[in-house]
């Protein structure tokens, strides 16, 4: 997936939604930081990226999956190589 699809994808997301996914996947937040920014229960943080990355698994398959495979440390920040294809 190029740049543009990606970005294409993820603004097709209802607001409340991109936020959370955007703070995990490109900003790196934990869980539990994006439940004290979004001033929400830790619990809807995980069921929206959880409901977002489904649907754009269902949507796109092993493409997304590829495209924006994300290795996290132990604290859930992910590490230096977060983005693009694996491999």
């Amino acid at each position: 997936m190029t740049g543009e699809q990606i970005k294409e994808a993820v603004e097709r997301l209802p607001a409340s939604f991109r936020r959370i996914f955007i703070l995990s996947e490109v900003e790196g937040f934990t869980y539990k930081e994006i439940a004290r920014i979004e001033d929400c229960p830790l619990g809807t943080v995980m069921s929206r990226l959880f409901r977002v990355r489904r649907a754009l698994k269902a949507l796109y398959g092993s493409t997304w999956k590829n495209g924006m495979a994300r290795s996290r440390n132990p604290e859930g920040r992910p590490t230096a190589a977060t983005c693009g294809p694996s491999g």
